[in-house]
């Protein structure tokens, strides 16, 4: 089953750079690789349209809020002139805003939700959800199950992995994060938790904190005041991930909230062991002594805890991290292909 010649807009409201956006981006490609005609609409700062195909049809679309009747006409306009088969949005503001330009014109829509936030999410003709706790969730705030389907995220790429059977016994640990500098992802507990491990642990300790966002003068103030500007290193975003991923031992991913985790999996894939928090998202992938560590979020003193338990376990990591690998392998885009064209195909047959 494929999509071969169908004409679908596929609309992002975000110029920021995450998870979401990778989503996006990995999406559009899939569709490309179904054979699709597809428009992606997008704002002119978005950063990530540089992962995009350059031949790929672009639409300004920058929506000044849900009701932004200007962007709704616009999108209106287009939409009557060239008929699309499906439009596909992502998250509330996108949604909402298509939502009232499609009405009438008989266009059905895919909506992505990649948050816990319902109430601009109705009025698409069927929801995409990232886990069964987002689909159960959305079924209690008053959404038809029959209308609501799960499909996680997905990596592009998957480097071929060995991984050794001896145990492993490192006296210098490297922790590392991936991700925006933003509050909920938990990153100055981070920071506060590695504090307190080093003062106990038998391993010397650093950290990599590869992203940038709003928190990272604060972050930058908390490592000062710990007394960690050397061992926290700000590596900014990263365009080689395998690279960057050379020198670390143990991903964290210590979020208060996280609805899927991008993060995790691309640890997955790069053969690191992961200790997250134990959120809804982070708990879909992680079994806890099988495939990686849960601690509690927003909780400093268990986050340490989690890791000093980890590094203690390094004669697990090889069976931990080739574990996480197979878990990987099952949401590589051509495993996703099938399930993506026949939710394409099944929406717009509705």
């Amino acid at each position: 089953m494929d999509c071969k010649d169908l004409r679908i807009v596929h609309a992002l409201c975000s110029d920021r750079r995450g998870g979401l956006e990778q989503a996006f981006v990995n999406l559009t490609h899939c569709l490309l690789a179904l054979d699709a005609n597809v428009s992606i609409w997008l704002p002119d700062k978005a950063s990530y349209a540089d992962g995009l195909s350059i031949s790929t049809q672009r639409v300004r679309f920058e929506p000044r809020g849900y009701y932004d009747a200007l962007s709704i006409l616009k999108a209106r306009s287009w939409l009557k002139a060239h008929r699309p088969d499906l439009i596909i949005t992502h998250n509330s503001r996108a949604t909402t805003v298509m939502r009232y330009a499609r009405l009438g014109l008989g266009i059905p829509q895919l909506a992505f939700s990649h948050s816990y936030k319902h109430k601009r999410m109705k009025g698409a003709t069927q929801t995409v959800m990232l886990t069964e706790h987002m689909k159960t969730h959305f079924g209690a705030k008053g959404y038809d199950p029959s209308r609501l389907v799960v499909m996680p995220n997905m990596l592009m790429s998957i480097p071929d992995r060995h991984f050794q059977t001896a145990p492993v016994q490192k006296t210098d640990i490297c922790l590392g994060f991936v991700g925006r500098f933003d509050p909920e992802k938990g990153i100055a507990d981070l920071i506060q938790a590695m504090h307190q491990l080093q003062q106990k642990s038998p391993v010397s300790l650093t950290l990599k904190l590869a992203g940038a966002g709003a928190l990272e003068s604060d972050l930058n103030a908390q490592t000062q005041r710990l007394g960690l500007e050397k061992q926290v290193v700000f590596s900014g975003w990263v365009s080689d991930l395998d690279e960057w991923m050379r020198d670390v031992d143990l991903l964290v991913v210590p979020s208060l909230n996280e609805t899927f985790g991008i993060a995790i999996l691309e640890g997955f894939c790069h053969g690191k062991p992961v200790v997250s928090t134990q959120v809804p998202g982070p708990q879909s992938l992680i079994e806890a002594g099988v495939n990686g560590w849960l601690a509690e979020p927003g909780n400093p003193d268990d986050l340490a805890r989690v890791l000093d338990l980890a590094i203690r376990q390094q004669d697990q990591w090889p069976q931990i991290a080739s574990c996480a690998y197979d878990k990987a392998k099952a949401h590589h885009y051509q495993q996703m292909l099938p399930r993506i064209a026949k939710i394409v195909r099944g929406v717009i047959d509705r």
